[in-house]
């Protein structure tokens, strides 16, 4: 139950001393009540809500009109009413109220103040635990609508993928190169409403010239030389080329070189996160798949050990500084039973081409089987390509070639980028190869 001190009580009366009578006796309660001699102080309070139970002299209310009725309706105000034998002709003025009780003067006041309290308190507690219980049914409607949202998001998230997938497996099953498969199979592509494919050379960007249903020819675009088209540029391209798509259109690369890329508006089923990058990257891995491995000059891992020990024993300075890319994190994974199936000649073109494909930077990529890669540059491009590096084997697709390509990897799994060592000692040591061969080297050295 409430306690006693909780409750506001107001006494609207037109004598000083019924207002003492019942002063007194609510004391006995521990409750100090507020006095209004005139009708307007009162019901201002009670629109302040000032007031949660008052007892009224029939008298100070008789001559109020019906609208002081309502005005208490709708302040939902529990009121009780006080009179005498001098105010008991004004009682037939109040029975369209709705009160807690009429207390009669000089017939124990105190019993019928507790009584009419008494129901002010019942009702005042269950006013409480309604507001609480809905308080409550608040909480939990917010609580079943995140999980509903977040039910929503994951089939959204479903649902894309599968999307992607069917239309990567169209791609596949068209006969020709990479770029007439992909026209052909936006064209059947409900998703895809409108596109086209833009070829970036000789300063500029524009369309490709191509007549098909749902394909746009749109005007070209100078752009500064060595710009770096990343994911900010992207959201440039579908701010400048937003009124030609009746919707925002989305900007993608299609190859790892971007020289080409998709804009188009595709319907809703793309929009689960993440969506939109696994399709860009799945379209670069397929166009390498489609067309010839990107250049790279390739040294054999034995020639390039003898061409590191030359240097260090000679104290000669290398035409390039080389980075390992060690696989070691991922073959763990690979050979362990969480695993399935790893396309090994595929992941290997598939990750070399990705890792070696920019515009300015000069690779020499050494393989050494399935323990790691090495990559030089010139010395004064490190920094860049190091960068760079980290940037393609965090985004590179892995699960792409494996035979179950849900599984999904953990960061921990994926190979690691550091300086390569200065000797050939340095590099089988930290490759894990055979310990007698190390041990051998490094007893030469």
């Amino acid at each position: 139950m409430m306690s006693i001190d909780e409750i506001k009580v107001g006494l609207l009366v037109s004598d000083l001393s019924i207002a003492k009578d019942l002063s007194l006796n609510l004391r006995e309660h521990d409750i100090y009540a507020s006095v209004y001699l005139n009708l307007d102080s009162f019901l201002l309070d009670v629109k302040n809500n000032k007031i949660d139970f008052a007892i009224a002299d029939v008298k100070s209310i008789a001559a109020s009109t019906l609208s002081v009725s309502n005005f208490l309706k709708k302040y939902a105000m529990r009121i009780a009413f006080f009179y005498g034998e001098d105010s008991r002709k004004y009682i037939g003025q109040i029975l369209n109220y709705d009160h807690y009780g009429i207390i009669k003067n000089n017939i124990d006041l105190g019993s019928q103040i507790k009584s009419a309290l008494k129901l002010v308190y019942k009702e005042m507690n269950l006013d409480r635990k309604l507001s609480f219980t809905q308080t409550k049914l608040r909480e939990v409607s917010r609580d079943l609508s995140r999980v509903e949202k977040k039910s929503i998001s994951q089939y959204e998230a479903i649902n894309s993928y599968e999307v992607i997938g069917n239309f990567l497996r169209q791609i596949k099953r068209e006969e020709g190169d990479f770029l007439s498969s992909l026209v052909k199979s936006l064209e059947q592509w409900q998703i895809c409403e409108s596109y086209t494919i833009l070829n970036i050379s000789n300063g500029k960007i524009e369309s490709l010239p191509l007549k098909q249903k749902k394909y746009k020819v749109l005007g070209s675009m100078p752009i500064a030389e060595n710009f770096d088209v990343s994911k900010e540029y992207l959201e440039m391209l579908t701010n400048a080329y937003e009124d030609d798509f009746v919707h925002k259109p989305i900007c993608m690369k299609l190859n790892f070189e971007a020289n080409l890329l998709l804009l188009g508006q595709f319907s809703p089923a793309l929009k689960a996160q993440g969506a939109i990058d696994y399709l860009s990257n799945t379209l670069c891995l397929s166009s390498i798949e489609q067309t010839s491995i990107s250049q790279y000059q390739s040294t054999h891992f034995m020639e390039f050990l003898d061409k590191i020990d030359k240097s260090f024993f000679h104290k000669k300075d290398l035409d390039k500084k080389y980075l390992t890319i060690d696989l070691r994190n991922f073959r763990s994974f690979v050979e362990s039973a969480q695993s399935s199936k790893l396309y090994f000649h595929k992941f290997m073109n598939a990750f070399i081409n990705a890792i070696s494909s920019h515009a300015t930077l000069e690779f020499e990529v050494i393989t050494n089987g399935f323990e790691a890669i090495y990559v030089g540059v010139k010395p004064l491009q490190i920094k860049e390509a190091y960068d760079y590096l980290k940037e393609k084997i965090n985004d590179f697709p892995y699960w792409n070639y494996l035979e179950n390509s849900t599984i999904i990897l953990a960061q921990k799994h994926y190979p690691t980028l550091m300086l390569t060592g200065l000797s050939s000692s340095s590099i089988l040591r930290s490759t894990h190869l055979s310990k007698d061969f190390s041990s051998v080297l490094q007893k030469g050295n």
